[in-house]
């Protein structure tokens, strides 16, 4: 048996709510709600439009009911294999079960029963189980099947928290985790259930709560399935897209791909859903569903299709939204701020698929394919097969290769879905992203790369060299920041390089790692994560200058989002988790 193990070596997750009393509840009681609420705009960005009414969930967030509707199956694990525990596993799973939650900082274990079809939250204080449904059209709902004890999750309001000032007052300060008594869980039973969908899923996920995590206290991390790691930002900016437009609409990761692929033109086509249904969608496998209708300014139809001849994605690793937005306020990120006025902003941000690391993530942001169905379920894992750890990287540069080779075969790439639609001369970019498969160029997967240096090679240590104002130099002694920052600079670099020849690319997508290294490093909210920020604004605007020499900003999608939220730790080591204690 394998427990899953947090960040690089396991799948890390969440903390916890407490609800009040002990008394198990019935299952229209278990908390599933979108709370609307007021909320004010970023002062850097006045007299906004604000899209559609109060807020709502996406199709893509899983529905809990008290009935299942007549027809439904249930859904099991889609692929079939020893995830989760069996019958002759139990006794020895239970044991782990019952002793990790036991230590401060160990919030929760999960798995899914191989007997029972149940999956299984349990806590220090409660254990929850709930049933996983295939209704006659296709879709996924949820029906609780017990609750022993409090329940472990007593808040899915994917509204909380959502501006720098709200999350520093339920922190009780910045710098600081928000309490695992008052967080929020969004879409938690969506977002646990399809990991059990792979193979590759361990018998049991350890979660630790939102600050414990032993590798970086009092800076910060990320894995958890709380709302502080799970909100990335999200603003997009597409001819037919409202302008300088905030909407409350609720989204996931798995919905930016689709959306995506419906304002470049990708050509519809028969695939799978979350449910293993077939139906006609943009990508191969697609969890998600395109939100452009809900941003759309009317001009171009009520839901924009093919509006945009490429698209421009800026993934801002590990940056957190209600840092980003305060910095807006401030005006100190004026290229983003720009994107903000060319389009329309998610309020609530977008919430990622678990867990929230960048391995997982990228793939589900590329794909519209949560994890457990993409493949790519953590930075690693246990391969049952080999009874060695799976790793995608181990921090070499060959070892990045992998991700082309892991994804599962089912799940299509925007890569591939562009390149489908518009023939092998449609050229597709993947600068510094974890998810590469299908681009025509991928610094992490090496296609193209020899062209690139024969033909541009020049040109792009022009573009180096021009950029030197873009880093801030305050940091070079900073071995941790300045290496960063290089790698940054030279991808957007090449993407300058790349925009400027005459054969402009289809898609481009630029991952910008010095967010989420001085988020580890110092802590979301501290200066230098800041300034990691404004540096990544900077390469933004290297390559927006690009489209307006060229004249094609106007006719370019840009999306700026990330592949997961950020939050800061404790410091107190009494607040510390570690399996490998809970265990021995």
């Amino acid at each position: 048996m394998r427990a899953s193990r947090h960040h690089a070596a396991r799948l890390h997750a969440p903390a916890a709510h407490r609800a009040a009393g002990g008394v198990p509840r019935q299952a229209a009681d278990v908390p599933h709600n979108v709370a609307a609420r007021p909320s004010g705009k970023p002062a850097a960005i006045r007299h906004a439009r604000v899209l559609g009414g109060p807020p709502r969930a996406g199709a893509s967030f899983g529905t809990v009911v008290a009935q299942v509707p007549p027809g439904s199956v249930p859904l099991l694990p889609l692929e079939q294999g020893d995830q989760g525990i069996s019958a002759a596993e139990r006794p020895h799973a239970l044991r782990a079960m019952q002793a990790l939650p036991s230590k401060a900082g160990d919030n929760w274990v999960v798995t899914y029963d191989q007997e029972s079809g149940l999956y299984e939250i349990v806590s220090k204080t409660g254990t929850l189980r709930w049933e996983r449904w295939k209704t006659p059209a296709g879709e996924v709902v949820f029906r609780v099947h017990s609750l022993d004890g409090e329940n472990p999750i007593t808040s899915e309001d994917p509204t909380a928290f959502r501006t720098f000032a709200e999350e520093v007052a339920a922190a009780g300060g910045a710098g600081k985790p928000i309490p695992e008594s008052i967080t929020s869980y969004p879409d938690i039973f969506q977002r646990l259930s399809q990991l059990f969908d792979s193979k590759r899923a361990p018998d049991f996920v350890y979660v630790p709560t939102g600050g414990a995590d032993l590798n970086h206290p009092g800076a910060g991390s990320h894995g958890v399935p709380d709302i502080t790691q799970s909100r990335a930002p999200l603003i997009i900016a597409a001819p037919g897209v409202a302008q300088n437009a905030f909407t409350d609409t609720i989204v996931k990761s798995v919905d930016v791909a689709p959306t995506v692929a419906q304002l470049v033109g990708v050509q519809p086509i028969r695939g799978t859903n979350a449910a293993g249904a077939k139906k006609i969608q943009f990508l191969k496998w697609q969890d998600g569903d395109s939100v452009a209708s809900s941003i759309s300014d009317g001009r171009l139809g009520a839901s924009p299709y093919g509006t945009a001849e490429r698209a421009l994605m800026f993934v801002l690793d590990g940056g957190s939204q209600a840092v980003l937005l305060d910095e807006v306020a401030q005006g100190r990120l004026p290229n983003i701020a720009r994107i903000m006025k060319m389009g329309t902003t998610f309020r609530n941000g977008s919430i990622v698929d678990y867990p929230t690391v960048t391995w997982a993530n990228h793939n589900t942001l590329m794909t519209g394919a949560s994890p457990g169905h993409q493949g790519l379920l953590n930075n690693s894992w246990y391969n049952r097969d080999t009874g060695k750890e799976q790793l995608i990287t181990d921090g070499g540069f060959q070892n990045s290769l992998m991700t082309n080779k892991m994804m599962n075969t089912q799940a299509e790439t925007l890569y591939e879905a562009v390149g489908r639609t518009y023939g092998p001369d449609a050229i597709t970019m993947s600068i510094n992203d974890p998810s590469g498969r299908g681009a025509t160029f991928s610094t992490l997967e090496l296609a193209g790369l020899g062209g690139v240096v024969r033909r541009l090679f020049s040109v792009v240590k022009h573009f180096i060299d021009d950029g030197k104002s873009i880093v801030d130099h305050r940091f070079e002694k900073d071995k941790d920041y300045w290496s960063s920052s290089k790698m940054d600079r030279a991808g957007v670099a090449i993407g300058q390089a790349y925009f400027s020849s005459a054969n402009t690319p289809r898609l481009a997508v630029f991952e910008l790692a010095l967010t989420d290294n001085q988020g580890h490093m110092k802590g979301p909210h501290a200066p230098d994560a800041r300034a990691a920020l404004q540096e990544a604004d900077r390469n933004i605007g290297a390559m927006l200058k690009i489209l307006d020499e060229r004249g094609l900003t106007d006719s370019t999608a840009l999306v700026v989002t990330a592949d997961h939220g950020m939050e800061h730790q404790y410091t107190d080591p009494a607040k510390l988790g570690g399996w490998f204690d809970a265990l021995r």
